[in-house]
């Protein structure tokens, strides 16, 4: 049940008095979730006042594939060999490694906190040890454990490992991580313990901001990865939307960004996930190494609202990546659940960047934005590209394209950077990953 209207405290007592059973109450976005029988839901959906949803399932992005035969099937989209790209070599190619060593101590994102919610976090594994500072568990699932070994893999993309020459790590290996179990150990969910998760860490954020504490501080989540999601049916009143609008809200001092993978259905359009498709997330898609070019199981806009979407791409296509069968597992990943936490934990760790070299206040390194922000799309056409061929601006295969990391740093030695940043301060969410790539 989710409000239209009238206040939590009556929406409860109304499904009550109507039968509801194990119910369970979401109070950041006014939803209520239970089991009803037939009368008492018939009876509920004649109530003015709020709207009745039946729930449905949430998972890891990487168990999305397309339903119908295209010329990019996945049998075609995946070769019997082909080559594997470790960590150490994205940090190189995208020169995020020489960006962290613009400083002295090199910028690791110490102090960012990303929550992750997904199947579970392995953090005993080698590359993980001491980095998780809070955990919470909210499926049937005995455990916090990865036995899915997906958010294992998600985790280390956005903060495992260490910074040095030739050492594996996520693009912030500095940064602690949350883990919010919300799939279970078949990497499946519902929306109902998603949006719960969701609403604990907007409640831990709130916590931070009404204590004082700084963004620095371990238990203040600076941005969220969801590397999962649910197909989108274009309801605007569908629970995941309501939670997400209210998680992201940017007229608080609460709201924090999400980063969404898009999904692994493409090519065909239309694919895009929720809550990916929202106006309100970072949508991140995939592409592939080498050659560089958008990855055909990458999914496609519009959403169903008619943006475009994803908002831009990363590499995430057979890249190794911790598993969590043991703690020294490593494994060969592919998908947008790998380059979303990348770009999410990425993008973060460049802010810091540039405030550690004086071009951005921390205020300004810190503050949450949305892709909504008028000033977002002018920041995205300065830094991304595209394969040769591909128009610029933003598409429904690419979006805005691949942040470009010659680029930043050609920026950076001219000093016009400075400038460039200040013109679009408001879009301070963004990922600015910098890969160096030929233009084919």
């Amino acid at each position: 049940m989710v409000s239209k209207g009238i206040s939590l405290s009556e929406l409860q007592s109304t499904v009550q008095r109507y039968g509801g059973r194990n119910i369970r109450v979401a109070v950041q976005s006014m939803q209520i979730f239970c089991d009803l029988d037939e009368a008492g839901l018939a009876r509920l959906k004649a109530t003015p006042g709020l709207v009745v949803k039946d729930m449905k399932g949430v998972k890891a992005a990487s168990k999305f594939r397309p339903q119908v035969y295209t010329p990019y099937a996945p049998s075609q989209a995946v070769k019997a060999q082909q080559p594997i790209y470790a960590m150490s070599q994205v940090q190189i190619s995208s020169m995020f490694y020489q960006l962290r060593e613009l400083t002295s101590p090199p910028t690791t994102g110490e102090g960012l906190t990303i929550a992750v919610l997904d199947s579970g976090i392995r953090k005993t594994h080698r590359g993980l040890v001491g980095k998780v500072v809070h955990e919470v568990n909210f499926t049937s699932s005995p455990t916090l454990d990865d036995i899915f070994s997906h958010g294992t893999g998600v985790a280390f993309m956005a903060a495992g490992g260490q910074h040095a020459l030739g050492q594996e790590s996520g693009m912030a290996p500095g940064a602690s991580l949350m883990n919010i179990k919300v799939l279970n150990d078949d990497g499946e969910g519902t929306v109902e313990d998603t949006i719960l998760g969701l609403e604990h860490v907007y409640s831990l954020r709130k916590d931070a901001v009404d204590r004082g504490l700084p963004y620095t501080d371990p238990m203040y989540p600076n941005i969220i990865n969801m590397s999962i999601g649910t197909e989108d049916d274009g309801d605007p009143d569908h629970p995941l939307r309501v939670a997400v609008r209210k998680v992201t809200e940017v007229d608080t001092p609460y709201g924090i960004g999400i980063y969404a993978a898009a999904g692994n259905s493409g090519p065909n359009p239309g694919t895009v996930l929720l809550p990916a498709s929202m106006p309100e997330c970072f949508a991140i898609g995939v592409v592939t190494f080498s050659p560089f070019a958008i990855w055909p199981l990458s999914s496609r806009g519009p959403a169903r609202d008619g943006i475009v979407k994803p908002d831009w791409v990363f590499f995430g296509v057979d890249i190794v990546t911790a598993e969590s069968t043991n703690d020294e597992a490593f494994g060969v990943k592919s998908g947008t659940s790998f380059s979303c936490p990348a770009s999410c934990a990425g993008g973060m760790g460049l802010m810091m960047i540039f405030g550690n070299i004086g071009i951005l206040t921390p205020d300004q390194v810190w503050a949450h934005r949305s892709p909504t922000d008028p000033y977002y799309e002018t920041l995205l056409r300065l830094i991304c590209v595209k394969p040769e061929g591909i128009p610029l601006g933003k598409d429904n295969d690419y979006g805005f394209g691949m942040p470009y990391g010659a680029q930043i740093m050609s920026l950076l030695r001219r000093g016009t950077l400075a400038a460039s940043l200040q013109s679009v301060m408001s879009v301070l969410a963004v990922t600015m990953m910098v890969p160096i790539i030929t233009r084919i």
